[in-house]
């Protein structure tokens, strides 16, 4: 996405990951999902993920981080942890990885 981009999803300037961030919240909320935002504070969790999204008894934890972004050694425990345990997990780099991580489990 180039800098006019980020502008026009967010009003202003933003990274990568606020962008995508916004533009695949609106698209849950719109699909009928209810999505809570993780604010990460001492006591939480240590690497919950950005955005928590529940539609139909199924909850999607969703991490987004740019095209060069890596994980934290704590994000990468909480998504081996939750997976470990059956939990739906998407690293999305892009808003649509959270589209084809949907088809691809038939969510």
């Amino acid at each position: 996405m180039a800098a006019s981009t980020y502008k026009l999803v967010n009003g202003n300037s933003s990274t990568p990951e606020t962008a995508i961030k916004k533009l695949a919240k609106e698209f849950l909320i719109l699909a009928g999902w209810f999505v809570r935002h993780n604010m990460q504070r001492r006591w939480s969790y240590k690497g919950m993920p950005d955005i928590i999204a529940t539609h139909h008894g199924v909850t999607l934890e969703i991490e987004f981080k740019s095209k060069t972004g890596t994980q934290s050694p704590d994000q990468i425990r909480y998504q081996a942890d939750l997976q470990e345990h059956g939990g739906h997990y998407v690293l999305a780099r892009r808003s649509v990885d959270i589209l084809y991580y949907l088809k691809e489990n038939n969510l």
